[in-house]
């Protein structure tokens, strides 16, 4: 994959309610410097969308915006060695919250 084009990986967990959760982590490294910014974000799906979730990301959508839960992010250095957390201001956003 060349430097700066996005990777993603999603995992897919069915819970014991119906619901399913999704992960879709994405990872891109940074032309310049070389260190890799990788963004997780989580999403909850009701059960009475799970099975069309499934399929749409089968097909290769991605989850609605809005079940997601969560957003992570990291900056790893080149050498691999430790993670550095992007910093709070800027052009960071707060994520929104859902409950189920």
């Amino acid at each position: 994959t060349p430097i700066g084009t996005p990777q993603a990986t999603i995992v897919r967990t069915a819970l014991p309610d119906g619901s399913l959760e999704v992960q879709v982590t994405s990872t891109t490294t940074d032309i310049s410097d070389g260190y890799r910014h990788i963004q997780t974000a989580f999403y909850r799906i009701p059960a009475s969308l799970a099975e069309t979730t499934a399929a749409s990301l089968d097909a290769g959508d991605v989850a609605s915006a809005l079940y997601l839960t969560r957003v992570e992010e990291q900056m790893v250095p080149p050498d691999g060695q430790g993670a550095v957390h992007p910093p709070s201001g800027g052009d960071s956003q707060p994520q929104p919250q859902y409950q189920q």
